[in-house]
This record gives C-alpha cells, structure tokens and sequence, in this order.
C-alpha cells in the first residue's frame, strides 16, 4: 500500500443529525446483532464514488497489542495471574464491569442480579474449558478473544462492509495466527511486534506519530507518558488533530439527548417485557445527568430495541444497500 494514494474523511456536521439513520442501517444489516457507534458508515459511500471494491479490515490485529483489545484490553497485572482462579476472576470483572458497573437493579425482566451474575459465570466457564489447552495459562486470554470476541465482531463486520465491498482480514490467517499464539505473551501486549515489524522492512515508518498515541511506534514509556498527557489536554482545549475519533458518551448526553430519550423511554421498550423500566429509567438519567458512564450498555439497549421494531414491527432504514462485487 505504500505509495497509494490517500484519501481523507472528515466527518461534516451533519453526521449526527443522521445518526439514527445509520445505526438503523447496521441494526438492519446485522440483524441487531452490531453494538457499533456507525463512525465508519458514512464511508460506504465515499468508497463507491472511489471506484473502491476491497477493503482491508485489522481484525484479529489485536493479537500483536492486547492492551488495545476492546473489552479484553489486558492490564499490567494479568502477567501476575498464576492460577485457573486468577484468570476467571481478572476475565470475570473486566467483562462485566465493561458494560454493567453501576447499573442499580436488575437489567432484565424477572433475571435478578444475582442470577445473571451466576449465568455470566458459567458462560465465561464455558469459554475458558474451550482455551484449556493454551499455554502459558495467560496465553488462553488470547484463545479467549479470538473465540468469543473475533469470531461476533467479524461476522458483523462482514455484514455490515460487505453490503458495498469485498472484505479481505490479512490477520486472520491460520499460519499467523499459530505464530503469534507460540509468541510469548510479554511481546504481544504493547507495540514490540509492529516496531520490529516496521525496523526490518519499513524504517522510515518508525518516525510517524500514532495518531492514537501521540508518539511514534516502539517510543518508551517516558515518552508514551508525555504524549498521552499532551494529547488529553489538547483534546481537552479542543486543538484540531487532537479529538478522539468519536465522543459517544457524550453524544448520547448532548446531540443524541432525544434518540435516547424517545427509544429507550417510549413505551413500546419499556413495556416488552424484557428489560426492567425502572433499571431502564435509573441508567438513562444516570447518564444523561453525568452520575455514570453508561455508554456501551445505552448503545447496546438501543441496538436490541431498534433491532426489535425492525425485524418484529416492519420498519425499514432510509438506507439500502446493493450488493457487494463478486
């Protein structure tokens, strides 16, 4: 890809005015099955007007860094884990506490806390009996993802993308794979693979800021530090090139105020009998009143219910795409 010619997307100003339409557009596409914050579905169309027809995706990429793995994003004391124990609980808060911290009350109709906790235990058992194998007992962390977390979001990503274009994943390659799952876990938590990577075939790469970090690849941690701190308070000045790609939580307290208000308060979500209305009610003003971060968990509620007006009540998105180039 070196050499190609690059094309910018800026998001306009009227992303979030249409943001119900796009994320109608993935709930339909996916079948509601897509927790996704739709940045990226603007760009289907910009790919077309490009003459675009393949389109590389990183998934599984997470392999090389796990400290940028989502839900699954490995902290420094999982190298501490010594025991099966150790590992289902560190697995056990980070997973549940990704989605469910602070939510006063039971989420689910009739499914007490206490019982969707012992539910959640047994499927997170079941998860790592299927990585027992993986050794050192932290590598099944990395089985872990790739079996439960890989496996959703790619199939929703084919979905979603492969509805204009042909998706091609380079990472998930078999002999890859079983080469960074024999890779000791200490070099795949970070960035030592990709700066390696880049020092044999690409040096001259080495020298490019990670727009993500601040600092370029391989930088040490002093100076990962100092760019983080900058790249927070620009961010916070409001400086171009130092905003976060997408500011969801605050979105659903500001612009989006009334998607959230008129989907997840209507009457239609509240009396289907499947979430708890006055949990439902608690974690919407807790987040719009700034009392919690309930970002993932609303995005989430919002994707079923849409999900369930559309396939169960009919409705349609504006958007439709044709297929993808065979």
């Amino acid at each position: 890809l070196t050499g190609s010619r690059h094309c910018d997307f800026v998001l306009d100003g009227g992303f979030l005015d249409r943001f119900e339409d796009h994320l109608r557009t993935v709930v339909w596409l996916t079948d509601g099955h897509c927790r996704s914050e739709v940045v990226t579905l603007p760009t289907l169309a910009k790919y077309r007007e490009l003459g675009i027809q393949a389109l590389l995706r990183g998934h599984a990429g997470e392999l090389l860094h796990m400290r940028k793995a989502y839900d699954y994003s490995l902290d420094s004391g999982v190298l501490a884990i010594r025991d099966e124990a150790g590992l289902e609980a560190w697995l056990g808060r980070r997973l549940g506490g990704w989605m469910l911290a602070g939510v006063e009350g039971p989420l689910f109709k009739g499914v007490s806390s206490e019982e969707l906790e012992a539910r959640s235990t047994a499927l997170l058992r079941d998860a790592l009996r299927e990585a027992r194998e993986g050794e050192p007992l932290i590598h099944r962390l990395w089985h872990v993802f790739l079996l439960q977390k890989i496996r959703r979001h790619t199939a929703m990503s084919l979905l979603e993308y492969g509805s204009l274009l042909r998706v091609r994943l380079p990472y998930l390659d078999n002999d890859l794979v079983d080469a960074l799952l024999a890779t000791p876990p200490a070099l795949k938590l970070g960035d030592t693979v990709q700066a390696g990577i880049l020092a044999r075939y690409r040096p001259s790469f080495l020298a490019i800021p990670n727009s993500n970090t601040g600092t370029r690849i391989g930088a040490g941690p002093f100076r990962r530090e100092l760019a983080n701190f900058r790249r927070r308070v620009f961010a916070r000045l409001r400086v171009p090139g130092y905003q976060p790609y997408e500011k969801l939580g605050l979105w659903l307290r500001r612009e989006l105020r009334p998607l959230v208000e008129g989907v997840l308060l209507d009457s239609r979500c509240l009396d289907r009998g499947i979430f708890e209305p006055e949990t439902v009610r608690r974690v919407v003003a807790a987040h719009l009143e700034h009392r919690a971060n309930h970002t993932f968990l609303l995005l989430t509620m919002l994707v079923f219910e849409l999900g369930q007006r559309m396939i169960l009540e009919g409705e349609r998105p504006s958007f439709r795409p044709t297929a993808a180039p065979a």
